[in-house]
């Protein structure tokens, strides 16, 4: 591996503290580490390794596919069925897609792993490319570029991204992401310059980073505060379902009627005292919010009917008339 000694080790260790797999990336950390001075070499080909990143990406795949057919990811159903569950169908393939990123170390670790321990410690380009190998196939006389990489320094960036994908991330996360890509920096630096001037470059660069970390952090608390609801509210006139803005302070000015803007009807059974809209846990004046809710928005299964509890049999059925 051309990564200096222990990067490898440690960009999984880190992986594997901010996904919770810790103890698996402990022992591939070790495994691919001891590389370094065990002496068995396997002699593979470029063949060998291609056949290898074929098993490697199916199994990419197959995460994924994995994910997809487990009861707590999205259900299809749910999605393009059941128009009320949209959200939560939406919700449920996000963590997916976050926890299908989380394990992409573990899917290519058999190739990191095999190149590790080969005679060679490099691989053909040709490897991650199925057009460049149907050409070499098609034209065995043409002389192609085989141009070659070592696979180590990718592989720490894979552990990286997967790191990224882990939804309780805070400050440390990203003094632990700045701390091993200075690492990994610092062995390829150019030696025109001297490490004091490219450390104080770096400790500026990684400032300008976790300011813009911090900025994007709060533009995205602040776009989930709008929410698509929101966006609704004001093409429709709705209650958001996430916030509300009062009126204290301006109550005698509002202007009140006595016309009648609801009409409920039942089944029989007595209706209910008050219909609520929403509720808020939280204000901030002039501001309801609630910022963690544990409801989702209910949308009409067709232009009238909205199924509150899709997964129940209704027993009680209710006519709400606006106008």
């Amino acid at each position: 591996m051309n990564t200096p000694p222990l990067l490898v080790a440690a960009a999984l260790l880190f992986w594997g503290l901010q996904t919770g797999h810790w103890i698996i990336s402990l022992i591939a950390g070790v495994i691919l580490e001891s590389s370094r001075w065990i002496r068995f070499r396997w002699s593979l080909t470029q063949a060998d390794f291609n056949r290898l990143w074929n098993i490697c990406f199916v199994l990419f795949l197959g995460i994924a596919v994995v994910l997809l057919i487990n009861d707590n990811t999205i259900a299809f159903n749910d999605f393009f069925v059941n128009a009320g569950r949209r959200p939560e169908a939406i919700r449920e393939a996000g963590k997916s897609a976050l926890v299908w990123l989380q394990w992409i170390p573990l899917a290519f670790f058999p190739f990191m792993l095999a190149q590790a321990f080969n005679e060679k410690d490099k691989v053909g380009l040709a490897t991650f490319s199925w057009w460049l190998r149907k050409q070499e196939a098609d034209h065995p006389a043409v002389i192609l570029p085989r141009d070659e990489v070592n696979v180590a320094f990718p592989f720490v960036a894979v552990c990286l991204l997967a790191a990224s994908a882990s939804i309780d991330r805070n400050r440390n996360f990203y003094f632990g992401l700045a701390l091993l890509i200075g690492w990994g920096l610092w062995s390829v630096r150019t030696k025109r310059h001297s490490a004091v001037v490219w450390g104080v470059a770096f400790v500026l660069i990684a400032a300008a980073g976790l300011a813009g970390h911090h900025g994007l952090s709060l533009l995205q608390k602040k776009l989930e505060q709008m929410d698509v609801t929101w966006f609704a509210r004001i093409a429709s006139g709705g209650t958001d379902s996430r916030q509300a803005h009062t009126s204290i302070g301006s109550i005698g000015r509002l202007k009140m009627s006595d016309r009648i803007v609801l009409r409920v009807r039942t089944d029989g059974s007595p209706p209910p005292e008050l219909l609520r809209e929403a509720s808020y846990s939280i204000y901030r004046s002039p501001v309801w919010s609630n910022m963690k809710r544990d409801f989702f928005d209910v949308f009409p299964e067709d232009e009238a009917n909205w199924k509150l509890l899709p997964n129940k049999n209704s027993k009680h059925t209710v006519n709400i008339a606006q106008y």
